[in-house]
């Protein structure tokens, strides 16, 4: 079961907003943040932290609901739960890399478990971030805001290396006749007009 949660009031961190850039001016448009928890209290704070400020937040209850989500709508960020009835947040993550949108979408998990086994276990099923429960709220506000400031990081990367293969494989294409033997190569391409 999805929903697109109401707006609760939730006080304001007692550190200054003036000094914290909006993300929607980062990003030009409001991120959207996918919840999955079974617990609808922690839903509902989290809902009204992210909320209030500059996020378009929907839930799911369990990770299957999450999956369906996903497959249906585009987020910048999932933020899940591990202990969840039908699928739980290992679960969920492993399904969710699956899909091919999914591959580098930053993943938050905020859990109760704070074993190594389980921190390990999340992060080796490829969660992005993980947050210990019980949530301090002000520092889970800014924990998705770094998380969401790293994947734009890493896709303008991933967009500049794909780039710069595309123009390598262009070069290749277009001087190789030239590189295999670099002293006639140049000769050969100056004769063809390339050289002022």
């Amino acid at each position: 079961m999805t929903a697109q949660v109401e707006q609760l009031d939730v006080p304001e961190s007692s550190a200054s907003t003036e000094d914290q850039p909006d993300p929607a001016l980062l990003w030009g448009e409001k991120q959207r943040v996918l919840l999955i928890d079974d617990d609808p209290i922690q839903l509902q704070i989290a809902s009204a932290t992210l909320g209030g400020h500059e996020y378009d937040v929907t839930t799911a209850d369990d990770g299957w609901d999450g999956i369906n989500t996903l497959k249906e709508q585009d987020f910048n960020l999932v933020v899940v739960d591990l202990d969840m009835p039908r699928l739980d947040g290992y679960g969920f993550i492993v399904e969710a890399r699956k899909l091919e949108k999914c591959q580098h979408l930053p993943i938050m998990v905020v859990s109760g478990r704070q074993d190594v086994v389980s921190i390990d276990r999340a992060y080796d099923a490829g969660a992005s971030s993980f947050m210990d429960k019980p949530v301090n709220w002000d520092l889970f506000r800014r924990q998705v805001r770094c998380v969401l400031r790293n994947a734009d990081t890493q896709n303008r990367l991933r967009d500049i290396g794909a780039s710069a293969r595309k123009d390598a494989s262009l070069a290749n294409i277009c001087f190789k006749p030239y590189w295999s033997n670099p002293v006639h190569g140049l000769v050969k391409w100056i004769g063809h007009g390339n050289f002022p």
